[in-house]
């Protein structure tokens, strides 16, 4: 019974100290060893061997709260710690970042894909070995690799007609897409790429554009791409409008001298009237 009391008088002051301390809103969600309030949260993909910034809004007035009970923190993935900061000084526990006691900013450099995940700056008040809780900023990451170049590789051709019908494979990184393409559509055949924006798994797509085939390879830091010209896979195409077009000019040559050819004769006959009527 006395321990249980304990707790709710050590619970209250510890409320009522971090109140007064300003490190937690009155309204937050408060709990007996830690409360948490979000100020903002940000989520994005990052290509492996750059270096992030993460920034903390409005660090002006946390920084000002620090002192030697309120501490300053970068936690990763809400276990481990990056860095923990203080008026007297911070301490770095990854050696790959580098931290700004003017901004609270931290730095990530050359990251990896061991470095996916989420970073939580955090200013906490410390008494007793209990710690009330604001979380200041959220960010998650998801570091991928930059696309290797895809292959684009021609697997029949067939006219219907005017119509002529390429199929094509598209292959990059383990992924095969086959598609049927025309000068104006493709259609994929069968299965193909999987994959989402909220993921790290590449996609392929194959369609055309101004008279080309186009295999892109994608994911959400970069793309790559491989295409096929349509005029140099259907030159039976261009064979058969060359035809028609000297065709169209002959006919017209044709039809030209045909009509000067019936002039003349028109002509010839109408001398040959007038002379008749000169003489009679």
């Amino acid at each position: 019974s006395f321990n249980y009391f304990a707790t709710i008088i050590l619970y209250v002051i510890l409320v009522y100290l971090s109140l007064l301390a300003g490190v937690i809103h009155p309204y937050s969600s408060i709990f007996f060893n830690m409360s948490s309030m979000f100020i903002s949260a940000s989520s994005m993909f990052v290509e492996k061997g750059q270096n992030v910034h993460l920034d903390v809004p409005g660090y002006e007035k946390h920084k000002e709260k620090i002192g030697p009970f309120i501490l300053f923190t970068w936690n990763f993935n809400g276990v481990e710690s990056v860095v923990a900061y203080n008026k007297q000084g911070h301490q770095a526990f990854i050696p790959y970042v580098r931290f700004s006691e003017v901004n609270l900013s931290l730095l990530l450099e050359n990251v990896q894909e061991r470095d996916s995940g989420s970073y939580t700056a955090i200013l906490g008040f410390i008494l007793s070995g209990y710690m009330l809780v604001c979380l200041l900023t959220l960010s998650s990451y998801l570091f991928s690799e930059r696309v290797e170049p895809p292959v684009l590789t021609v697997d029949s051709v067939s006219s219907i007609l005017d119509t002529c019908n390429v199929t094509v494979t598209c292959r990059g990184q383990n992924t095969t897409v086959t598609s049927i393409c025309n000068n104006h559509t493709c259609s994929q055949v069968g299965g193909g790429s999987s994959g989402s924006e909220t993921s790290t798994v590449s996609l392929l797509s194959v369609y055309v554009a101004g008279g080309t085939i186009i295999c892109n390879h994608s994911n959400q830091v970069s793309w790559a791409n491989d295409n096929k010209e349509i005029v140099e896979l259907c030159p039976m195409k261009s064979v058969d409008l060359h035809f028609n077009l000297m065709s169209t000019a002959v006919f017209f040559v044709c039809k030209t001298f045909s009509h000067l050819s019936l002039l003349s004769h028109t002509m010839s006959l109408l001398s040959k009237f007038l002379q008749k009527s000169k003489l009679s």
